[in-house]
């Protein structure tokens, strides 16, 4: 394989790598399923398809081939041509959200073949809307660019003009998260409650806000964690805070009128609007499923321990079907399957059911991230000392980088360090609050780190694509967030 090369033959098709995330096998296998089949659920008119290699039942790789992410950019534009369509888009995400709990409460009171298959049918179907979101974020995000340089625009201001028109609405469940826990924290700071009175809140808290950090395989935050997270907020004047996060929210909503008005574009209101919508519906969709993980976990433990395993996270290893089997009685070895599947792929095969890649090819795309990501001895660090992206959220910030390639690195950071990552997501919350500053390879306007630095007011520079590979653990560097790019200083 050329050390050039950016893509992988498989299956008649070049395969470009798009993400990196902790998603299981079981949830991939539903995931390529839905997006392929329930796009039109969602009005799309087109089906993504994946390819996914899973290592240990959970570290997924995923990758498009560009014939066919044209065709569904291209459907997804289309199916949100007008308000109202998007207005409609808002309604189904809550729809699908509400009856893939509902079916997932029947399985948890009574677990059978059929509860069980409709949770399956639900969940597949909910997750058409994965992608979605990130297609708005990208696609929306060039065409209003088009749309501003036809205005007049000057590169530069782009990214500004953006980040300010397409600030959403309404906050994110991650914003809402840490609101309430000033408001506890304040409450103590003003000596209205006391430590047991404090104690019932936060608990009250984390039945609200716990499941955010789930993700698809992580962990809830648990009481420790919200006293960490109340000390932390405890060393600030906490009514200041909250009076300053109503003011600048009011701000940028208001900014963003203003903008829109003097804009005086149809086209780059209705753009904008998109945007916005694409942003709060890809935490929504987030929220949802951290929820979702969290409260399938009984049930998981129940068909975990049917096949013998005392781990409800073996059943990440299994396919939809062999969840069944198992129910009806088939006896499955959980240990052999997490042998077998220790590293396995999957894709979308003609006949429009997944087939599981030959270990052979799931050998070959193995190899290939491995040399993509330097673990192969075959890749050097680029020699480069900054790069370009897409200011998400403005202003200019120097600090120490720290590359966070999952959440096995979070112990590295310190207050004011230079978050470098390939993107964040809802797992990276605990250390959001502290650090000074987020670059990231991959994102859109939509994306998590573009939306929580707006909410926070940090700098952001995402869509850098090589930011990792640029930068070390210590180096000191410059977020330049106005112009969108990140350089070494030494």
């Amino acid at each position: 394989m050329s050390a050039h090369q950016d893509y992988i033959e498989i299956a008649g098709h070049k395969w470009f790598t798009t993400i990196h995330r902790t998603m299981s096998f079981w949830h991939q296998c539903l995931s390529a399923y839905g997006q392929y089949h329930h796009a039109k659920d969602f009005g799309v008119n087109a089906g993504l398809i994946q390819l996914a290699i899973i290592s240990d039942g959970i570290n997924t790789d995923l990758f498009h081939y560009k014939e066919n992410e044209y065709i569904y950019n291209k459907a997804v534009l289309k199916a949100l041509n007008s308000k109202g369509k998007v207005k409609a888009l808002h309604d189904r995400y809550k729809r699908f959200a509400k009856e893939l709990i509902d079916s997932l409460n029947r399985c948890n009171k009574k677990l059978n073949e059929s509860n069980l298959r409709d949770f399956m049918r639900k969940y597949r179907l909910f997750c058409a809307g994965l992608h979605l979101t990130t297609t708005i974020g990208r696609q929306g995000a060039d065409l209003l660019s088009e749309e501003l340089r036809k205005l007049g625009a000057d590169d530069s201001e782009i990214p500004k003009i953006i980040s300010s028109i397409t600030y959403p609405l309404h906050h994110t469940p991650l914003f809402n998260s840490q609101l309430d826990l000033l408001k506890i924290a304040m409450d103590i700071q003003k000596k209205k409650i006391k430590q047991k009175q404090a104690d019932s809140r936060l608990n009250g808290w984390l039945d609200k806000h716990g499941p955010i950090p789930i993700n698809f395989c992580g962990n809830p935050w648990n009481f420790e964690d919200a006293e960490n997270q109340l000390k932390y907020a405890l060393k600030k004047d906490c009514a200041k805070e909250i009076k300053s996060f109503g003011i600048i929210h009011k701000d940028k909503l208001k900014n963003a009128k203003n903008t829109l008005k003097t804009l005086n574009n149809p086209r780059v209101t209705l753009l904008s609007y998109i945007l916005s919508e694409g942003t709060y519906l890809n935490e929504y969709r987030k929220n949802v499923f951290s929820r979702v993980s969290l409260e399938f976990r009984p049930m998981f433990k129940k068909i975990a321990g049917m096949s013998g395993s005392e781990d409800w996270r073996d059943c990440f290893y299994l396919k939809p079907e062999e969840f069944i089997d198992i129910i009806k009685g088939k006896k499955i070895s959980l240990n052999n399957i997490k042998h077998e599947r220790k590293i396995a792929g999957l894709v979308m095969g003609k006949d429009g059911e997944l087939e599981l890649l030959s270990q052979g090819d799931v050998q070959m795309v193995m190899d290939y991230l491995n040399e993509m990501h330097g673990r192969s001895g075959s890749a050097p660090r680029i020699s480069e000392s900054y790069v370009r992206g897409f200011a998400a959220s403005r202003g200019i910030i120097t600090g120490k980088a720290k590359i966070i390639l999952n959440t096995n690195d979070f112990g590295k950071l310190e207050a004011g360090d230079i978050l470098i990552t390939t993107m964040t997501s809802v797992d990276f919350i605990p250390v959001m609050e502290k650090v000074a500053a987020f670059v990231t390879n991959e994102g859109g306007i939509t994306c998590h780190a573009s939306i929580v630095s707006r909410e926070m007011n940090k700098p952001c520079v995402i869509g850098t694509k090589i930011a990792t590979k640029i930068f070390k653990d210590g180096d000191l560097v410059e977020v330049d967030a106005d112009k969108g790019i990140v350089r070494k200083i030494k």
